[in-house]
């Protein structure tokens, strides 16, 4: 659950690999990385991300630790996110990793909810990062990707106070006391599904 003005919020995390099958390694010496030029996600959930989030942003690791930006969303609809022009290489152990943060605007009610997948291979959109090969489409194999839905929680209560009361006055500084009702912020934990893609280029 998260607060519907929480920000940097990690909602899908997945993994992307790149695969040389035996062919590949018959027709070229050299094994390049995968360009990624798009990813479109869908949104499912009863929340609206166009009028929910004031940004989306993807970011890409190598190691699943140290998070670069890859892009903020050039749009987003009701039901779609995408981001495009990308241009981030994947390799053996290169920008494997992948996650996708929500900035959300204060706008979401109370119960909406958000649920983030991959569903179809062309919504990956890559190409070979070989230049003198005319750049060879690459494509996209892997089953769909449902993310685990989140709800937008009510804040949670302020604290009161006990003693003194509030508005209280001629309080002793020398014997000032102040006790509260008891407060539990908010939990805002998120489980993540991971996500292995293999890349073929065509020949």
């Amino acid at each position: 659950n998260v607060a519907s003005d929480a920000t940097g919020v990690s909602v899908f995390k997945f993994d992307l690999f790149v695969f040389y099958p035996d062919i590949y390694r018959d027709y070229f010496q050299k094994e390049e990385n995968v360009v990624i030029d798009s990813i479109k996600f869908t949104v499912e959930g009863t929340g609206d991300p166009s009028s929910s989030l004031s940004s989306a942003k993807l970011y890409y690791s190598s190691d699943g630790m140290t998070y670069t930006v890859a892009g903020e969303a050039s749009s987003i609809t009701q039901n779609e996110i995408l981001f495009d022009n990308l241009n981030v290489q994947v390799g053996p152990g290169i920008n494997n990793h992948w996650k996708l943060e929500f900035d959300f605007n204060g706008n979401a009610n109370t119960g909406d909810t958000f649920r983030v997948e991959i569903l179809k291979n062309s919504d990956i959109v890559s190409h070979d990062s070989d230049t003198g090969t005319g750049n060879r489409d690459v494509t996209c194999q892997g089953d769909p990707v449902i993310g685990n839905l989140i709800t937008i929680a009510s804040p949670p209560e302020k604290p009161t106070n006990v003693f003194p009361e509030n508005g209280a006055t001629d309080i002793d500084p020398a014997n000032y006391t102040l006790t509260s009702s008891a407060f539990s912020p908010a939990a805002s934990i998120i489980a993540f599904t991971l996500f292995s893609s293999i890349f073929l280029p065509k020949l």
